[in-house]
C-alpha cells in the first residue's frame, strides 16, 4: 500500500536515522549518520511523520520528533499512541494514525491538499510556541518557582 502511495504521488522518504533505511517502498534518503544539523534537514520536508509500533515500550516516548515537526511548522502525522496524543489534536493541529488504513489516508490528504498542509503546519507552530516553547515552559518553571518559595516562608 505504502508503495502505490509513493509511485502514485512521486514521494520520496526523508529519513533521519543513524541506521539506513530498509523500505523498499518508497525511494529514501537519510540514514547513516546525521552530517548536517537536523533543524535543516527538517527544513527540507514537506510532511512529517512520527509512526511509532503500538507496544509497551512506545507508550513511555516523547513526542519529540512531532514536536521538532510541529515547530517547524510541518503538517504533522503521528501514531495515535502515548504522548503524541497529549500533543495533537487530531484534524486541529495534526493528524494522528492507528491503523495503515488512516495512515493512508491522512498522508494522501495532505499530498493532495496544499491548504491542509499550510493550516495544520501553522496551528501545529502556534500550537509548541504556546505550550512547549523555551519562554512558555521558563514562565511556568518561575510559577512554580516563586509557589514553593512562598509556601516555604509562610511556614517559616
Amino acid at each position: 500500500m505504502l508503495g502505490t502511495l509513493c509511485r502514485n504521488n512521486d514521494v520520496e522518504l526523508r529519513v533521519l536515522s543513524t541506521r539506513r533505511p530498509s523500505l523498499r517502498a518508497c525511494p529514501t534518503r537519510g540514514g547513516l549518520g546525521l552530517r548536517r544539523p537536523r533543524r535543516a534537514k527538517v527544513a527540507d520536508f514537506d510532511i512529517g511523520i512520527m509512526p511509532m509500533p503500538d507496544e509497551e515500550w512506545a507508550l513511555g516516548k516523547c513526542a519529540l520528533k512531532a514536536l521538532q515537526y510541529m515547530a517547524a511548522g510541518l503538517p504533522t502525522v503521528a501514531s495515535a499512541i502515548g504522548a503524541n496524543r497529549e500533543v495533537i489534536e487530531h484534524g486541529r493541529n495534526g493528524l494522528l494514525a492507528a491503523t495503515m488504513e488512516e495512515w493512508l489516508e491522512s498522508l494522501r490528504a495532505l499530498i493532495r491538499d496544499p491548504g491542509l498542509r499550510h493550516r495544520l503546519g501553522t496551528a501545529g507552530r502556534r500550537t509548541v510556541e504556546e505550550r512547549y516553547s523555551m519562554r512558555t515552559s521558563a514562565a511556568k518553571f518561575e510559577s512554580v518557582v516563586r509557589e514553593v518559595a512562598k509556601r516555604h516562608w509562610e511556614r517559616a
